[in-house]
């Protein structure tokens, strides 16, 4: 199945006015109705290896296999974050932060979220896979980090930080959201997807923007 009818068969049901709007965008992108349907089928592979080894890896390394977010909510997300910076004119860089295959990294090139993107990920069976499928989309500017997210040292460098829900381990899930908000700069948008800590709702270092599915927030101060 081709990407674009993925998502229309996917979509979570919006008013009439976001479906004319969400239209346009597809349109947009059909040039990575190819690509996209690629990594869907790697999802698909990704899944059933996923689930056959799930318990073991989680109880090994803390985190869960790579498991995407649903299509639809991520396109309603990327646009929703696409609006929020669309006065920011320096070159806009965006991080995943478990980027699994790549996934998301595409779906933000689909609708030029941003100039720079990168990722972090630490299995490198599922680093090879994003990095094969990443070429062909022959970006200059993608690059991927075989690094720990707990460990990477430049957050700061990012104007838009995505994550979902990297770590089983909720200790290890509260230090990670920790760490990205405090390492992330003034100005900068986070887009975390199934929080866990929400505290940063009362946190004023940042401002919240309801999103589709969970809310996103902009730090406005150190």
């Amino acid at each position: 199945m081709l990407y674009l009818e993925q998502v229309k068969l996917n979509m979570i049901k919006p008013e009439q006015k976001n479906i004319e709007k969400m239209a346009k965008e597809l349109d947009k992108i059909s040039k990575y109705n190819t690509l996209l349907s690629r990594v869907i089928n790697e999802i698909m592979v990704n899944q059933q290896i996923s689930y056959e080894k799930r318990h073991w890896f989680e109880e090994e390394t803390g985190s869960y296999p790579f498991m995407p977010l649903p299509l639809s909510v991520q396109m309603s997300s990327m646009l929703l974050a696409k609006k929020s910076l669309a006065k920011k004119k320096n070159k806009i860089r965006f991080l995943d932060a478990g980027c699994g295959c790549g996934n998301t990294i595409l779906m933000a090139r689909a609708v030029d979220l941003a100039q720079i993107y990168h990722g972090i990920e630490f299995c490198n069976d599922t680093a090879d896979k994003a990095e094969a499928i990443l070429r062909t989309d022959r970006h200059p500017s993608i690059r991927i980090f075989r690094e720990d997210i707990m460990t990477f040292k430049n957050y700061e460098r990012y104007d838009i930080i995505y994550y979902y829900c990297p770590f089983c381990n909720k200790e290890l899930q509260a230090k990670f959201e920790k760490l990205v908000e405090d390492q992330m700069r003034v100005g900068a948008l986070l887009m975390p997807f199934m929080k866990l800590n929400n505290s940063i709702e009362k946190d004023d270092r940042f401002e919240s923007i309801d999103g589709v599915y969970d809310r996103m927030f902009i730090k406005i101060k150190d």
